[in-house]
């Protein structure tokens, strides 16, 4: 056990002395302060209104006078709008009443301002009576995929410092001085999945914090962590075994990251019934955790489903980086 704790020490303390790490290691929080001081002014910022034909040309015109307008020609076609990402309020006639439609996922500010607008345009002069309504209750689409992206990214920092760690004990020698040491492979890894561990969980607590506060279960953040372990050092081993040096490190950081947060993307937008073509990729099932904790409702996979997939699937992955890595550095 000293042997292992010894290597995650050193780790730790060459990531502290490297201007690039210490970077990495708080990357997650830095981004999550940016996204919780500037997405609240983004999503409020537009004001934009599909209408249905079937409303009086008269209240378009008055609507143009604050904001975008788009007329469509159903009221189908305007809650297909109002459904997409973007924040969109759409105007129908429900019967003879004019009925305001919301996605659900709007910034508090935008809807009240929605709101303020067709009150002063639907005057008591006018008497139209007003009706409001979401069309799914939800949180901010765009908030949801920001804190999907940035947990899974933090998690990823863990592997990213602990691949760094194994490129570092190539270039100074140091992993020769393991092969002839009391050291095995499998304390140099346990060693290395601890720092990795240890990196992803810091980001991962503090991004969440940050973003969410107290809403959210924390014993169910820390299993993200662990469940995403094993695909995490997977990462970590093999940044370490193709990366010669740390210019080769950097490369493979954007290859690695670029997975990282393209599948969370892809999730939120390819259609469920396309996204089994994502099952064998083990950052589909962490985002289906992370989903889980931070979107609440009824995902499509439940939380300890997807846990046990992102362990299962980044198990073998390590196990395959695992066996090429002890082939060429033969520890």
């Amino acid at each position: 056990m000293g042997k292992i704790t010894n290597m995650i020490k050193k780790d730790f303390i060459v990531a502290s002395r490297d201007r690039r790490m210490a970077v990495v290691f708080f990357y997650a929080i830095i981004l999550a302060l940016v996204v919780r001081a500037f997405v609240p002014t983004v999503e409020g910022a537009q004001v934009k209104f599909a209408i249905d034909e079937g409303v009086s040309e008269e209240i378009i015109m008055q609507i143009k006078e604050f904001g975008t307008v788009d007329v469509h020609e159903s009221i189908e076609s305007v809650h297909e709008r109002v459904g997409r990402v973007d924040s969109v309020a759409g105007i129908v006639m429900d019967g003879e009443k004019l009925q305001l439609v919301f996605e659900g996922n709007e910034h508090e500010a935008l809807i009240e301002t929605y709101k303020i607008i067709i009150n002063e345009i639907t005057s008591p002069d006018i008497g139209i009576p007003i009706d409001y309504r979401a069309a799914e209750e939800k949180g901010s689409i765009l908030m949801h995929l920001l804190t999907v992206i940035l947990v899974a990214l933090a998690t990823y920092m863990g592997g990213l410092i602990a691949g760094f760690t194994i490129v570092d004990d190539k270039e100074t020698k140091t992993i020769r001085a393991i092969v002839v040491s009391p050291l095995s492979v499998y304390q140099y890894i346990v060693s290395k999945y601890a720092t990795a561990v240890a990196v992803g969980l810091f980001g991962t607590i503090g991004a969440s914090a940050i973003l969410v506060g107290g809403s959210v279960d924390y014993i169910r953040v820390i299993l993200i962590t662990v469940f995403s372990s094993t695909m995490v050092v997977a990462t970590a081993i093999f940044i370490g075994l193709k990366a010669e040096n740390q210019m080769g490190a950097l490369v493979l950081q954007k290859v690695t990251g670029w997975i990282y947060m393209i599948v969370p993307i892809l999730s939120f937008f390819i259609a469920e019934r396309w996204q089994f073509v994502l099952y064998p990729i083990p950052t589909y099932w962490q985002t289906m955790i992370i989903r889980n904790v931070f979107m609440g409702g009824t995902q499509k996979f439940d939380f300890w489903f997807s846990g046990a997939m992102t362990f299962v699937s980044g198990a073998l992955l390590l196990a395959l980086v695992l066996n090429a890595f002890r082939k060429k550095v033969r520890i």
